[in-house]
Formats: C-alpha cells, sequence, structure tokens
C-alpha cells in the first residue's frame, strides 16, 4: 500500500479507530520531528524552549503507550496492548529502556513548578532541561522502532513511522494549515 492509498484508508475508519491511530502516530511523528526545531539556531528561543517542552511532553507519553499493562491499569487507560491484533504485542525491553527514563526524569520538572525548574535562591540554580543531539537521536530511534513493531502486530492500517507523514510535505519540509488542509482534499 503506497503513502495515498495508506491515507485513504486510515481516513476510511471507523472515527473511534481512525482517532487512535491519527493520534498516536501524531506523538511518533512530533518525537520524530521537533529535534529539528530544537537544534535550528535560527528559531526563536521561546519556540525552541516550547518544542523542546512538547518532545518531552510526548516522549512520556509514548513511554506509558508502549509501556506493558501495569498490574492494575485505570481502566480509561490505553496502551499498545490494547492495540495488537495479530498476536500478543511484546514492547523491545531495549527502546522502552531508552524511553522510560527520560520521560521518569524529565516529568516533574516539565510538567510541574518545583524548585527543580526555578531554582531556590543564588545557591541553589533550576536544572535545565537540556537535550543532547545524541540523546535525541537515541529516543526518536527508540520511538521509532516500538511504533513500527506495534504496526505490524495490528491487522488495521496504521502506517508506520516514516509513512503518511501527515506533518511534512515530501521534502520533509514542515506543513502550514492551509498545506494540510490541501492536502486533505486532494485524498
Amino acid at each position: 500500500m503506497n503513502g495515498r492509498e495508506l491515507a485513504q484508508a486510515v481516513y476510511n475508519l471507523p472515527e473511534h479507530e481512525r482517532v487512535v491511530v491519527q493520534e498516536m502516530h501524531s506523538r511518533v511523528q512530533q518525537v520524530l520531528l521537533l529535534p529539528k526545531i530544537i537544534f535550528d539556531e535560527e528559531q526563536p528561543m521561546l519556540i525552541r524552549q516550547s518544542c523542546l517542552d512538547a518532545f518531552y511532553i510526548h516522549v512520556r507519553a509514548l513511554a506509558e503507550f508502549f509501556a506493558p499493562l501495569p498490574k492494575k491499569p485505570r481502566p480509561d487507560d490505553r496502551n499498545a496492548a490494547h492495540y495488537a491484533t495479530k498476536a500478543a504485542w511484546r514492547p523491545d525491553p531495549r527502546s522502552l529502556n531508552v524511553l522510560q527514563p527520560v520521560a521518569r526524569d524529565e516529568n516533574k520538572p516539565l510538567a510541574h513548578v518545583t524548585v527543580k525548574r526555578i531554582g531556590d535562591g543564588p545557591g541553589a540554580p533550576p536544572k535545565e532541561l537540556l537535550l543532547e543531539p545524541t540523546g535525541a537521536h537515541e529516543v526518536t530511534e527508540a520511538v521509532r522502532a516500538l511504533w513500527d513493531d506495534l504496526v505490524m502486530h495490528t491487522d488495521q492500517p496504521w502506517p508506520t513511522a516514516d509513512l503518511f507523514s501527515v506533518w511534512t510535505d515530501a521534502q520533509g519540509k514542515l506543513l502550514s494549515a492551509r498545506d494540510y488542509a490541501e492536502m486533505r482534499e486532494r485524498l
């Protein structure tokens, strides 16, 4: 199935299934694409910081999504195991071991106003939320591997990480809202 056929198949899914595919694929694509902006020194610092925050938020969500079901799951939580239809899906522990520490270690300073994030006086400066290019590459490859493995364990038309990139054009340039609307009309 080529990208156009896959896009059509996804848009033709029942809404409750399409929403899951689009939501989770969106998070994957953001983790894969945000480092380009985070490391682009031509971007305004506020945009770069916003992208860094979003990167960590999506890594946290994906770490939870890809992890095995907890012993006592909340009834409203969903994870990859709910959508694997071909066989029991067991995530690659090496890839999970890349995501889980990032999600755990950056969660509190990112999502809460704490002394770790804003500092506590002159003797306790804030912790900088930094991302190194090698760390970003390791995280993005772990996300790609986990997602693509899940895609292979479902009968649904789920796009692999490199197919059906709804956020970029064929050259990898980020689409504007107008570009996206025009692309959807062509499908």
